[in-house]
């Protein structure tokens, strides 16, 4: 043992057996309590700042211990080991795995069907009638004019009128031969069409015209007549045996109407047939009776014959007083048919009744047609009529205003007016007398 290790174990007053002994024991253990102590500063939270202690003095017989060995190496008083607590084992919060939205599927557009387009009726020549029903027998609510369109909204089982909307804020009917349809194939039969008026007992055609017819007509004539070619077809029907053209075919009868003039409300065509015009005076005549015309049921016989009388309007022939053998022209129209003047064409004519047109056409489907009757048509005229219609009818005979095409054959005329196919009344002062006071 070296001699200051003598001294150092003689200081502490042990055995010098005992203190070499004690010395090999601490040179064993200290690097492993120092490697622990190392251990533990690591982990541990730094310690708090202590006041340095102050040295106790030691009874020399106190037996040394370990512990009192490592106190008097260190000469200090060692600082405690702070506990470290044991480690509490918390539940880690489970991380939150983003969750994918469900792929939400748009729904399928569904199929938007084009609108239906409205079926569009266009009215077709001058002015047409528009009713309360399918058919001539309804009363007239109003009257259109040529290139006015409607909306389609019903049609007939048959298909041969239409009802539109809306006229006089109403709907109402309008013939199908006088008017034209787009996009008809979206338009349904009409669940409300109007019961059809009850219609009077057929009555058998006259075998001659009530008004009194006076004397012969005349044989011969020195007048001159010409004829212009007609647009479309010729007629399918024999111009004699048709109800359209021969008015006596149809017949008609007299009413309990009153024979003047009578105020319509509605629109005026501009371009009418103006009655003064039968007249080289352009007098308004004495109204001297009233009658109905005859229906044509086309379906009957092989050409047709005369159905119910004719209703609404409540006149549709109307007597004029003449004096025997006086000229007569026809109603004047402004609006020429064909160049150099020419106003009407003649459909048919008779001894003693003539049919004129106010289009070049061979129908009485489109415009205005008059019919005369118990006036001696021109000698002349008859003649070339006649010639025309038996070879075929490739031109008919036409008149310019005033032309004089036949005489009075009593003492009275009568007339009647239609329009694309529908009787009109011939008393109405706003559409045939205008310039009637």
């Amino acid at each position: 043992m070296e001699i200051s290790e003598q001294r150092q174990c003689q200081a502490t007053g042990l055995q010098p057996a005992t203190c070499l002994s004690n010395r090999l024991r601490l040179g064993l253990l200290a690097p492993a309590l120092v490697a622990a102590i190392v251990g533990l500063s690591g982990c541990a939270a730094p310690p708090e700042a202590t006041a340095t202690p102050t040295r106790t003095p030691r009874p020399t017989e106190q037996p040394t211990t370990l512990a009192t060995l490592v106190l008097d190496l260190g000469d200090a008083t060692p600082v405690p080991a702070t506990p470290v607590p044991a480690p509490v084992a918390v539940a880690a919060a489970p991380t939150a795995v983003p969750v994918q939205p469900a792929a939400v599927q748009a729904p399928a557009p569904s199929a938007t069907a084009a609108p239906t387009p409205d079926a569009e009726l266009s009215i077709l020549g001058d002015t047409v009638n528009a009713r309360q029903g399918p058919g001539t027998g309804f009363d007239i609510v109003g009257t259109l004019q040529q290139r006015q369109t409607y909306r389609a909204v019903g049609k007939t089982a048959a298909g041969d009128w239409w009802e539109v909307c809306c006229v006089s804020e109403q709907k109402a009917w309008v013939s199908a031969s006088l008017s034209q349809v787009t996009n008809a194939q979206v338009v349904a039969v009409a669940a409300d069409i109007p019961a059809a008026p009850t219609a009077e007992a057929v009555q058998p055609a006259p075998t001659a015209p009530p008004p009194t017819i006076g004397g012969d007509c005349p044989v011969s004539s020195s007048a001159r007549f010409s004829s212009i070619p007609f647009v479309g077809p010729s007629t399918d029907i024999p111009a004699a045996q048709s109800g359209d053209f021969n008015l006596a075919l149809r017949g008609y009868a007299p009413v309990e109407a009153p024979p003047q003039l009578s105020d319509y409300n509605g629109p005026t065509d501009a371009h009418a047939p103006q009655m003064p015009g039968l007249f080289t005076d352009h007098r308004t005549p004495l109204f001297t009776a009233a009658y109905q015309v005859h229906d044509w049921n086309r379906s009957c016989g092989q050409y047709g014959c005369p159905g119910p009388l004719l209703s609404a309007p409540p006149v549709t022939l109307l007597g004029m007083a003449t004096t025997p053998g006086e000229p007569i022209s026809f109603p004047s129209r402004a609006p020429q048919i064909y160049g150099g003047g020419y106003i009407a064409l003649v459909l048919y004519a008779d001894v003693e009744r003539i049919t004129l047109k106010y289009t070049r056409e061979d129908s009485v489907v489109n415009g205005y047609t008059v019919h005369i009757e118990n006036v001696c048509v021109d000698p002349a005229l008859l003649s070339l009529y006649r010639s025309l219609d038996a070879a075929g009818r490739p031109q008919l005979p036409a008149l310019h205003n005033g032309d004089i095409l036949g005489t009075a054959a009593g003492d009275q005329i009568a007339v009647a007016i239609n329009d694309y196919g529908t009787f009109m009344d011939p008393r109405s002062r706003k559409d045939w007398w205008a310039s009637a006071r």
